[in-house]
């Protein structure tokens, strides 16, 4: 399609997370995305698992929910809360989230509400009572 305009191009210089950083600073900029909605592409971003080691495991400079907070602006909760809706809410419920019709706290909380608690399991007796019966 002709635009009647140049096309402009920037040289990045830098690793895949150097581009994802400016990428998502630019965007920033230019798109009015409320709280919920940065949260839950900072929620993307989290791929780091609690308690595993950032140096051995880490995918990219912005996997912990800390580094993706602080990228998109917004606390380490409401991405926790986005990390929830994103693993376990309906596509429905994820879509109204990055739409702006729905708080991802509100969602992550609906969310948590629907969703069944495992059912604990009956602990085994000692060995030597089981003998013993």
């Amino acid at each position: 399609m002709q635009t009647g305009s140049a096309a402009r191009y920037e040289t990045l210089a830098g690793d895949d997370d150097a581009a994802r950083r400016f990428v998502v600073s630019a965007n920033l900029v230019r798109r009015h995305l409320d709280t919920s909605q940065r949260a839950m592409i900072a929620g993307r971003f989290a791929t780091l698992a609690h308690g595993h080691h950032p140096d051995r495991e880490r995918k990219s400079a912005i996997s912990s929910i800390e580094d993706a907070a602080e990228l998109l602006n917004v606390g380490k909760d409401v991405v926790k809360d986005a990390r929830v809706v994103l693993a376990d809410a309906s596509r429905e419920t994820i879509a109204r989230v990055q739409a702006g019709e729905l708080s991802v706290s509100k969602a992550a909380k609906e969310t948590r509400e629907v969703k069944p608690k495992p059912a604990p399991q009956p602990k085994a007796p000692p060995p030597a009572e089981a003998a013993r019966k």
